[in-house]
C-alpha cells in the first residue's frame, strides 16, 4: 500500500511544482504587458502635453502694452517712413529712415526725443513727421478696439483678427504664444506694425 502511494505523492508534488511555475510565468507575463500598455499610454499622455496651446488673446495684448519687444514700424502715406529699434522698460531707442536721411534716436522716461550724433544727445520735435503718431501706442489701439466686434480667421497655425472702424480698419496677427503684427489702413495711409522677442527686450543705457 506505501509503495503505490510513494509514486503517486511524488508525481502530485511534481504536478504541483509545474503549475506553480506555470502561474508564475503567466502573472509575470501580464504584469509584463500591463508595463508596457502603461509605458505606452504615459508616453502618449507625454506628447499630447508637449504640443503648444494657444495663449489668450487678451493676454497677448496685455503682455504686448508692457512695451518691452523689438520692433519695424512702416508708415506709409504721402511720406514713407521706418522706424527699427527696441522699446524696454520704459525707453525706447532706434533709426528713423525717412527719404534719404537715417538717424538714430533715443526716447526717454520723460518721453522727450532725442536724436544721437557722435554720441551726443540733440533734443528734437519732429521724430514723427508730419503724420498721427498716437497709432504707434499700443495701449491706444487697443483702447479703440475694445468695444468692437472682430472677425477671426485661421490660417495655419496663425490667427487673424480684422477689425473694421467707419474710417479705418485694422487686422492683428499672431502666432500661439503672441502678436506678431498690427496693420492699421486709413484710406490715405497704412501704419504696419511689426513686433518680435516680446517680453525679452534688451536693456537701453540712457546716460546724459
Amino acid at each position: 500500500m506505501d509503495k503505490k502511494i510513494k509514486p503517486l505523492t511524488k508525481f502530485g508534488i511534481w504536478m504541483g511544482v509545474i503549475i506553480v511555475m506555470i502561474a508564475v510565468c503567466f502573472i509575470k507575463e501580464n504584469n509584463e504587458t500591463h508595463f508596457l500598455d502603461d509605458l505606452k499610454h504615459q508616453n502618449e499622455t507625454e506628447e499630447i502635453s508637449e504640443e503648444p496651446v494657444y495663449k489668450d488673446y487678451a493676454t497677448m495684448q496685455n503682455t504686448l502694452k508692457e512695451n518691452n519687444y523689438d520692433y519695424v514700424f512702416k508708415i506709409n502715406g504721402e511720406n514713407k517712413y521706418t522706424y527699427t529699434g527696441s522699446r524696454c522698460n520704459g525707453l525706447e531707442k532706434g533709426f528713423r529712415e525717412y527719404q534719404d536721411e537715417v538717424i538714430k534716436y533715443i526716447i526717454g522716461y520723460d518721453k522727450k526725443t532725442y536724436k544721437i550724433v557722435n554720441d551726443e544727445y540733440i533734443e528734437i520735435d519732429n521724430l514723427y513727421g508730419d503724420f498721427d503718431s498716437t497709432y504707434l501706442i499700443i495701449d491706444k489701439i487697443f483702447n479703440d478696439l475694445s468695444d468692437v466686434v472682430y472677425e477671426l480667421n485661421m490660417e495655419s497655425e496663425k490667427s487673424i483678427y480684422t477689425y473694421n472702424l467707419d474710417n479705418y480698419n485694422v487686422v492683428i496677427r499672431t502666432n500661439k504664444e503672441n502678436i506678431e503684427s498690427i496693420r492699421i489702413a486709413f484710406s490715405d495711409i497704412t501704419y504696419d506694425l511689426e513686433f518680435a522677442n516680446i517680453g525679452n527686450c534688451v536693456k537701453i543705457d540712457f546716460n546724459m
